[in-house]
């Protein structure tokens, strides 16, 4: 007879239902305070990059020891995977949680997707190093009773065992300390217990901390209860998973969970009662807190374009009576602290583990409206951005570059093979600075054009025509264009954007960012415009994207016809409303953009836009 399993599984289940912290009870989430606020994005384990920080800002001592009085320092989340030191940082922050308290300050921290990787057992970061530290937790009794249940799961499905393969497939799948890592991160282990004692939202004055971000599906209810609803979120999963994983064959279980074999498929060719508790896991597994977008995993807030998700925010800050976001779990472009929407939200995730990120280790304090980055040798002032999304590249407004376009000297002229007409690439130089711009002179609009509604004509007059419109919406998806001659012929000089891929090389390559709207949303404005200056050209070729997937659009010589008939695809896929991009189109003048297109279009080009412009608003009140 086989020797027993013992089963760990009732102890962590009991457990579940008596040992959750209380989250009200000693983590505070709601509070005031006339102290300074300090802020530190992921650690991922650093722990030397995160104590040569806090040592240097004059957080804590030389001995590690908290020195920095009634301040109060938070950590956005992700305090574990990656780096070396996981462990260390918890246990670090745990003793700094006791002596800042005890001089009148206070440690915060804010639950991130990783804490709740852990805590969920998906551990796809977590390293064999990681593992090793927790190997004092694990007894050689435990590691022996799973080692027995491996095999017994094995031989009960008729497979041909050779133990030494068993035996290695076992220790790849369970690395010595993974069991001991369990333990640590149940409900009664030591971690465990400590991270769901934590808020997955923090609100300090008018600040309000999450890890990831805010999206249009975060319930708006008390922030008490939303951190209440997480955690139970988290307790009922943990209780599903328990209840389900002990009827598991335990040697697939890493299939199961890495997706690489489905668990449905085995549930249903189960002879078992395993059915009700596959589907309380399946349920659980549901829900919103632990989907992509709680606020532990939505990266929109970061990422996403603010003509939709400025909206999506000003909602979540006035519910919350919040002025103010602070996120991690994006790193920032430049690895340095960073703000969008009006300063609204500000992003500290930096990069501070090197060795992965290649970022700078930094932190950002808030004290009565004063905002100060720590850039690991001095504070210095940190400004909001104030200026529209995205209207500048490499740094400069367009603005600049449009007189950057118009005076810089060609160096060199080299005729691009794509598409039907003439394009060319040129090479500029102004003052020392380098760049590159496509020209194109081709034009071809008869006399008689307006009475075939500007079919088959084309005009580099329309690229020019195109930027002007798009900005004077707000739309910053077109690199700067000016008129300019060229070996004494006048055309369309346009920037050409760095280090940029095409839409054909997205679909065939299979990219994709890490938050879905911010495709969705660009694709979306794409459609907008396309139909608002009647772009009969767009293709996967003109359409570009930068390693921040900022969307490029070009090409639009094949513009400004004046059809005004709605296209089916607008009406059976209507494109998103926003209130922003409604009073942009409502602002669309004869005035204005008369200014910005003289000479470049016709009247009747002119009032087809117009035309168009009112269907758009119709498509979306149905008036």
């Amino acid at each position: 007879m086989n020797k027993p399993f013992k089963p760990i599984w009732l102890l962590l289940i009991a457990l579940l239902m008596t040992s959750f912290t209380a989250l009200s009870a000693k983590q505070p989430f709601n509070l005031s305070t006339d102290e300074k606020v300090i802020i530190v994005g992921d650690i991922h384990g650093d722990f030397e990059g995160l104590s040569g920080l806090l040592i240097a800002a004059g957080v804590i001592d030389l001995n590690l020891n908290w020195q920095a009085g009634k301040t109060h320092f938070v950590s956005v989340g992700d305090l574990l995977d990656r780096g070396p030191d996981s462990r260390k940082v918890m246990d670090f922050f745990m003793r700094l949680e006791t002596q800042a308290s005890s001089q009148g300050g206070a440690v915060h921290v804010v639950l991130g997707n990783h804490e709740l990787m852990n805590l969920v057992r998906d551990l796809r970061y977590v390293t064999d190093q990681d593992y090793d530290d927790y190997r004092a937790e694990e007894s050689t009794s435990l590691r022996n009773d799973y080692w027995q249940r491996f095999q017994d799961s094995a031989l009960n499905a008729s497979r041909k065992v050779n133990q030494q393969v068993l035996r290695a497939d076992f220790e790849r799948q369970y690395p010595p300390g993974y069991f001991g890592h369990m333990q640590e991160f149940s409900a009664a282990g030591n971690y465990g217990s400590w991270l769901m004692s934590k808020p997955s939202m923090l609100k300090i004055n008018d600040l309000l901390f999450v890890h990831g971000g805010l999206s249009s599906d975060l319930p708006q209810i008390a922030l008490s209860q939303i951190n209440q609803q997480s955690s139970a979120a988290i307790r009922a999963y943990l209780q599903a998973y328990w209840e389900l994983e002990k009827r598991l064959p335990l040697y697939q279980m890493s299939t199961f969970f890495d997706g690489s074999k489905t668990l449905e498929e085995f549930v249903s060719n189960s002879q078992s009662d395993i059915e009700p508790y596959y589907q309380k896991f399946i349920s659980a597994e549901q829900s919103f807190y632990l989907g992509g977008t709680s606020q532990y995993w939505y990266r929109g807030s970061a990422l996403c374009h603010p003509i939709y998700e400025e909206e999506i925010l000003d909602t979540a800050l006035q519910h919350f009576q919040a002025k103010r976001l602070v996120i991690g779990h994006t790193p920032t472009l430049s690895r340095k602290i960073e703000s969008r929407m009006n300063g609204k939200v500000i992003n500290v995730d930096t990069g501070l583990y090197r060795d992965y990120y290649h970022g700078n280790p930094m932190l950002l304090s808030i004290h009565q409206d004063k905002l100060e980055q720590f850039d690991g040798s001095k504070w210095l002032p940190f400004s909001t951005a104030t200026q529209q999304f995205r209207q500048t590249y490499h740094g400069q407004h367009y603005e600049n570059w449009e007189d950057y376009l118009k005076n810089a000297e060609v160096k060199a002229i080299e005729p691009l093979k794509n598409g039907e007409l003439k394009r060319e690439m040129i090479q500029l130089d102004l003052d020392g600075q380098t760049f590159s711009g496509i020209f194109t002179n081709e034009h071809k609009v008869s006399t008689r054009a307006a009475r075939a509604e500007y079919d088959n004509t084309y005009s580099y007059k329309y690229e020019v025509a195109a930027y002007k419109i798009a900005r004077t919406i707000g739309l910053y998806m077109i690199p700067p264009t000016v008129l300019r001659e060229v070996n004494d012929k006048e055309g369309a000089l346009q920037l050409s954007i760095d280090k940029s891929f095409s839409e054909a090389t997205r679909l065939a390559k299979n990219y994709y960012p890490n938050e879905g709207c911010v495709l969705a949303y660009q694709a979306n404005l794409m459609r907008l415009f396309d139909y608002l200056i009647y772009n009969s050209n767009r293709s996967s070729s003109n359409v570009r994207y930068t390693g921040d997937w900022r969307m490029w659009l070009s090409q639009h010589t094949h513009s400004f016809r004046t059809h005004t008939t709605t296209p089916d695809s607008l009406r059976s896929n209507p494109i998103p409303y926003s209130k922003t991009l409604e009073l942009a189109l409502k602002n669309l003048d004869k005035q204005n953009i008369e200014e910005v297109t003289q000479d470049l279009l016709t009247t009747s080009q002119l009032n087809a836009i117009f035309k168009r412009r009112d269907k758009l608003l119709e498509l979306w009140h149905g008036d």
